[in-house]
């Protein structure tokens, strides 16, 4: 979904994603910002944030070449 979200143009700022633990506790995040990088270019996605927050990685192109990071911050 988050591929497709992408490609299609529907991937937005503010769209929440609903986060489930282990233990049941159910954590809400919005999209603050996204970036396409190349895999070798990535590592500032692994950097320590000052509040929590949630990265999700996946790949785009059409020989999956890109990385598509997307940064989702807890409200």
């Amino acid at each position: 979904p988050l591929h497709d979200a992408y490609v299609r143009g529907r991937l937005s700022k503010g769209m929440k994603v609903v986060y489930a633990d282990g233990k049941g506790r159910i954590s809400t995040y919005a999209v603050a910002w996204w970036k396409v990088t190349t895999p070798d270019k990535g590592g500032f996605a692994y950097a320590g944030q000052s509040r929590p927050s949630l990265t999700l990685q996946t790949c785009v192109g059409a020989r999956s070449q890109y990385r598509l990071i997307v940064r989702l911050l807890k409200v």
